[in-house]
């Protein structure tokens, strides 16, 4: 929260996903679009290193679950709720 591109946060960020990373995903700049970084990052920092495709790329991410047969798209019967870890799944 409060993160401002090209800021120092910013830039931490964006250090850990590139030291983080799967070897052969695209290494980030802070000149690059974020978002995907920024999530790979959170999964890396919690523990589930290559539970996301370890791109920064939204398309390559998605892509990634697709072979892995894990994508799915909500049709809006699904409503998430808090402490929700997986579709139908309260903790």
């Amino acid at each position: 929260l409060g993160v401002v591109e090209c800021s120092a946060k910013h830039r931490e960020i964006i250090d850990f996903y590139n030291e983080a990373k799967e070897p052969s995903a695209y290494k980030m700049s802070v000149y690059d679009p974020w978002c995907a970084a920024f999530v790979v990052a959170v999964f890396y920092a919690c523990g589930y290193k290559g539970a996301v495709p370890g791109w920064a790329e939204c398309n390559q991410i998605i892509n990634g679950f697709k072979e892995k047969k894990k994508y799915r798209v909500n049709d809006g019967t699904y409503q998430p709720k808090a402490g929700v870890l997986r579709l139908g799944q309260e903790r």
